[in-house]
């Protein structure tokens, strides 16, 4: 419910612009793989799950932008002798993007700031332990897009994202922009 009102609200938001704002934005989806990796006492509980993203830049010159997205990292689950961990965690981040043109292909890196939403829950056994936190940390990314024409962009990247209840959360991903 709340993707799809965020959605409807880019979508309102970009057509309300005059044509000129629009020439150096882009929005975009992308899914992949997000890894969770957690230590818990002595155990280190460790999933990989599907993740995907929405996502909307602008770029004020040739080679500096903006970048935001709504990111979930899926809903990984994990288990050792008598202990099962489930994680769910959903992001927003935004990024200042540098951004190298080299002929059709773009290389860019991005950091920036990332507000988490997270729970855990871990069952021992003899009853669970639930934990529900909302974060703001560091993120990074790099990737490289390959630029169509000049409205089309498909990317490849990587995203790391720094939590204070999850010892790794990282995600690669492949996706579609469209620039306008």
């Amino acid at each position: 419910m709340m993707v799809r009102r965020m959605a409807l609200l880019s979508v309102l938001f970009v057509l309300a612009l005059p044509s000129a704002a629009l020439a150096n934005m882009y929005v975009g989806v992308a899914a992949g793989q997000a890894t969770t990796k957690d230590d818990v006492g002595n155990v280190e509980f460790n999933d990989d799950t599907t993740g995907w993203k929405v996502f909307a830049g602008f770029r004020f010159l040739k080679f500096v932008g903006v970048e935001a997205s709504y990111v979930d990292l899926g809903s990984p689950s994990d288990s050792a002798p008598g202990v099962t961990w489930d994680a769910d965690t959903k992001a927003y981040d935004a990024f200042a993007v540098g951004v190298l043109p080299v002929g059709p292909v773009e290389i860019f890196g991005k950091w920036g700031v990332v507000a988490l939403d997270t729970n855990i829950n871990v069952d021992a056994g003899f009853g669970n332990i639930e934990s529900s936190s909302t974060d703001t940390d560091m993120a990074w990314g790099a990737g490289a897009a390959f630029v169509i024409g000049d409205h089309i962009g498909i990317r490849v990247e990587y995203e790391k994202f720094e939590a204070s209840d999850i010892d790794n959360l990282y995600m690669y991903s492949a996706g579609v922009d469209f620039r306008f």
